[in-house]
């Protein structure tokens, strides 16, 4: 009897439901890992989880079915997000997240954006490809939001810049963000503010793709804690439609990246920097020319853009160099850079750059457009080659002769040097690679036990 006893003890405990034994709370949590619509349809599985999915506190709607690549219809995508809103039984959400493929009516978007928000949401994802205009002031007023993401594709491609709109105050205040991400987002604001104030004392990361601030002459960010500043813009637009100077007070940056136009098409950045306690690890700079009569124009903006990092940044990253051309004898000195990469660089650009990074220790090189025969002199040689510079690298190596010439330069005169790597252009012959190789390999070293190497073939 004993034997039997327990068998049927050991099926009884196998047949007992213990996720819905759980606490309401923690089913709520659990079901909050699946899609919200995922999460809604378990309310067939029997009595008890009926009104379980209530207790979610993450929400994801999309209009469209993400497993089959087909679009909801209109009428049943809004009755769905309404819905969840009204019956929701928690009393804070963690994220909401809304996908949208089609057009709708602003006036929806706003109200289920002001429902969460009055429910102290912590995260905030919008993701549409089609026009929106967000007009919420509590938006801005949040004292939960922590992290807010906008995206929209519409303003990346079209002219008219009215993809997503969002009005904002002439001062904001969000003094739980953390995150902010903004993606062809056109901000607007009332006629009579030509200037707009953003404070958001507890922002971490900044990021912003394609945005447009219409019709301000001035934003400032008061961003104290700011670590990271990303912006990327490469809108096509014409002189008089956008021209605003944006302002980042970040004492605290540590990692910056621009990359777009550097010319008046694009709002003009400008850092201000307490250079006493700033110390920015890493600033990677992609200027992209728009018209070739602007080169004097995008020359001054490569130069104020080094110019906010010229003694305070650690690494530094500047693409299509060349633009540097008419603002060189006024590059500024690095007195903390220890790496740097430049890409679509001249001779005489290098060098500058090399006589202003008196610690240099990595050198690294995409493309060297030329190097005359007078830099290699050793009057030239800059301070970082006799005391620092230990790693040097040399991407899209051709093996034409100004090339070689720099390579013979730095191998002569690098008196720490450890290291020299040598890439090659991607369509260089291999024969004609054997030969670089050789030259490169029979050049006087100032360190003959620095190690040389060449990328496989």
């Amino acid at each position: 009897m004993a034997p039997n006893s327990s068998s049927k003890k050991q099926k009884s405990n196998e047949d007992q439901d213990m996720i819905s034994n759980l606490p309401d709370v923690i089913i709520g949590r659990i079901l909050s890992f699946l899609l919200t619509k995922e999460a809604v349809s378990t309310c067939v599985l029997s009595k008890r989880w009926v009104n379980l999915w209530t207790f979610i506190t993450k929400l994801h709607f999309c209009d469209r079915k993400l497993y089959y690549h087909t679009k909801i219809s209109r009428t049943r995508f809004l009755n769905s997000v309404y819905r969840v809103l009204l019956h929701l039984d928690t009393s804070s959400i963690q994220s909401f997240t809304l996908s949208l493929s089609k057009d709708y009516d602003s006036y929806h978007v706003n109200q289920w954006i002001s429902a969460i928000l009055y429910r102290g949401v912590k995260e905030l994802y919008i993701d549409s490809n089609k026009t929106l205009d967000i007009p919420l002031h509590s938006l801005w007023k949040s004292q939960s939001l922590e992290k807010l993401v906008l995206n929209t594709s519409v303003c990346a491609t079209r002219l008219n810049m009215n993809g997503c709109a969002i009005r904002v105050p002439p001062f904001v205040c969000l003094s739980s963000l953390t995150v902010l991400k903004l993606s062809g987002i056109t901000f607007t604001c009332h006629p009579s503010n030509e200037n707009l104030s953003l404070n958001f004392p507890v922002l971490r990361e900044y990021e912003a793709e394609n945005c447009i601030w219409l019709k301000l002459k001035g934003v400032t960010f008061e961003v104290p804690l700011l670590e990271v500043l990303l912006i990327h813009d490469t809108r096509s637009l014409k002189p008089d439609e956008s021209h605003t100077i944006i302002k980042f007070c970040a004492p605290c940056l540590t990692k910056f990246s621009y990359n777009g136009y550097v010319s008046p098409i694009a709002d003009t950045v400008l850092l201000d920097m307490d250079l006493s306690t700033a110390r920015v690890a890493s600033a990677n700079i992609y200027p992209q020319e728009f018209l070739q009569e602007s080169e004097e124009n995008s020359a001054f903006f490569a130069f104020e853009l080094l110019k906010q990092f010229n003694n305070n940044v650690e690494c530094l990253k500047f693409e299509r160099s060349k633009v540097l051309a008419l603002v060189q004898d006024d590059l500024p000195a690095f007195g903390m850079l220890t790496r740097l990469e430049l890409g679509n660089v001249t001779g005489e650009i290098l060098m500058i750059f090399l006589r202003n990074t008196p610690f240099l220790e990595t050198l690294i090189l995409q493309e060297l457009l030329q190097f005359d025969e007078e830099l290699s002199n050793p009057e030239n040689v800059p301070p970082c080659f006799i005391s620092n510079l230990e790693v040097f690298k040399f991407g899209k190596l051709t093996g034409v002769d100004h090339e070689l010439r720099f390579a013979k330069f730095v191998m002569e005169h690098a008196q720490v040097l450890k290291r020299a790597s040598f890439s090659r252009y991607w369509d260089l012959r291999r024969s004609i690679f054997e030969k670089v190789k050789k030259k490169i390999l029979s050049f006087k070293r100032s360190v003959s036990s620095a190690f040389i190497e060449f990328s496989p073939l």
